[in-house]
C-alpha cells in the first residue's frame, strides 16, 4: 500500500494477523536506570554510537540488545552503509535520550517519544542525527 493508495480490506485483515515477534517478558523492562547505566549513557554521543554501534561496548546490554531484536524483527535489509548508519544512529539517538531522561525507554511515556525529534525537528538536527546520503561518515 502506497501513501495514495486506499487501504483494503485485504490489507486490514494483514495487518490484524501480524503479532509483534519479540517476547517482551524476556527482558529488564525497568524504567530506572542503575547509577552505572547512567553514567554510561551520559557519556554516550552520537560519534560514540556511529563508532561502536548497538554494541553493550556502547552502552548497557539490557537497552541495546532489545534494540538489535526489534531491528532484526523488521527483517529489513539495508541496501547500502548509509542505511545501516541511519538505521544505527535512530538507535543510539534513543539511547543517548535515555541518558538525557534519567531513565530507559521502557519508562517513557508518549511525549518522550515525540520529544525525542520535536515536532520542527531542529533539536533532531542539532544532535547531528541527520546527515544525507552523500554526508561521508565511517560505516
Amino acid at each position: 500500500m502506497t501513501a495514495t493508495t486506499p487501504a483494503t480490506s485485504a490489507d486490514s485483515a494483514d495487518a490484524a494477523d501480524w503479532i509483534w515477534p519479540l517476547d517482551l517478558t524476556r527482558y529488564d523492562r525497568r524504567a530506572l536506570l542503575t547509577h552505572a547505566e547512567a553514567k554510561a549513557l551520559g557519556a554516550l554521543g552520537i560519534k560514540q554510537v556511529r563508532r561502536l554501534g548497538l554494541t553493550p561496548q556502547a552502552a548497557p546490554r539490557r537497552l541495546v540488545e532489545p534494540l538489535a531484536h526489534a531491528r532484526d524483527c523488521l527483517r529489513w535489509a539495508p541496501g547500502t552503509g548509509h542505511q545501516r548508519r541511519f538505521a544505527r544512529d535512530a538507535a543510539g539517538l534513543v539511547l543517548i535520550r535515555c541518558g538525557e531522561l534519567g531513565r530507559s525507554y521502557w519508562g517513557w511515556s508518549d511525549q518522550d517519544w515525540a520529544n525525542l525529534i520535536d515536532q520542527s525537528g531542529a533539536v533532531f538536527r542539532r544532535r547531528g542525527a541527520v546527515r544525507s546520503a552523500r554526508t561521508p561518515a565511517r560505516s
